[in-house]
């Protein structure tokens, strides 16, 4: 069975993004492309909402992306995607499988069918949506130092509380502090 990894990059004040979604407040230097490398080498695949994925989509690809982080690009386009959409119809992105099929019956389903790890990238309504059912199994939350004030937020209006146990923290030299949680499943 697979275990679900959610990784999130979140503003000091909780948001993973701008009110209008925008992420360039993100603080991604060596020390974060190492760690992205060493979880895409770990993981056996990647989740992600739509518009995480247009995102994501529209770089990882590029020559840019294999000039500015080749390591980091290399895990990203080869790894299977999962992206959950009701409105994507195709996509030119190489090992990627839409599913429109109900979320929670679908990642329950990934979860029993393959082994190793599955890791969402980003995607704050997926992950809020997987909480709430308990299907997330760790948390990689990268805490940037920065307050943007308003945002969006993938826990805000958790109706449930879920209860984590702290399975490490790391502070990196740009001020970035990882924080990795394992679901409490009592």
């Amino acid at each position: 069975m697979a275990k679900l990894i959610a990784q999130l990059v979140l503003s000091l004040d909780g948001y993973y993004g701008g009110m209008n979604g925008e992420v360039d407040w993100h603080l991604i230097d060596d020390d974060y492309n190492r760690y992205a490398t060493k979880l895409l080498q770990g993981a056996q695949g990647l989740m992600m909402g739509r518009r995480t994925f247009e995102l994501m989509e529209q770089f990882w690809p590029t020559h840019e992306a294999m000039e500015s982080s080749p390591e980091v690009a290399k895990e990203m386009n080869r790894l299977p995607k999962y992206i959950f959409s009701q409105t994507l119809t195709e996509t030119s992105w190489a090992q990627t499988q839409l599913i429109a099929d109900p979320i929670v019956v679908s990642v329950e389903q990934l979860k029993q069918q393959l082994d190793g790890d599955l890791v969402i990238l980003g995607s704050g309504q997926l992950v809020h949506l997987l909480t709430k059912h308990r299907l997330i199994d760790e948390y990689q939350i990268m805490i940037n130092p920065v307050l943007i004030g308003a945002g969006k937020s993938a826990f805000q209006g958790m109706l449930t509380t879920v209860s984590l146990n702290l399975l490490e923290s790391n502070t990196f030299s740009s001020g970035n502090v990882l924080l990795r949680y394992q679901l409490n499943k009592q």
